[in-house]
């Protein structure tokens, strides 16, 4: 029984060592999810931060062109929002087994050393 104990402890052990290389991408995918999302909430405030002045046509024509390109600006934005979200998914999805593995087994050696 004990050569099972063993070789379940060094499962876990495997296991812990998986989870550890399976975190970094989540993390830096949440990092890039964060970036994008602070850059379309700048855009977003320079956009309201724009003042159309209605006395100077010249001005106004000038500010209504940045807040155009602004407004584009923003659209890509939230392109790459969405695919950095994507990215976040696909590293969770693919980290989640391997963390619930480690858990799994975390739990069988406690109730393994438990009874022996």
């Amino acid at each position: 029984m004990s050569g099972r104990v063993s070789r379940l402890a060094d499962l876990a052990r495997i296991a812990a060592l998986l989870a550890e290389r399976a975190l970094p991408p989540v993390a830096a995918a949440q990092e890039r999810l964060a970036t994008a999302q602070a850059l379309i909430d700048d855009m977003a405030a320079r956009r309201a931060g724009l003042k159309l002045d209605g006395a100077d046509p010249v001005l106004a024509a000038q500010l209504a062109r940045q807040a155009q390109r602004l407004r584009v600006h923003q659209t890509m934005a939230m392109a790459d929002l969405a695919r950095a979200q994507a990215e976040l998914n696909v590293a969770k999805a693919a980290a989640r087994p391997v963390m619930a593995r480690k858990v799994v087994l975390e739990r069988l050696v406690e109730k393994t050393g438990q009874k022996g």
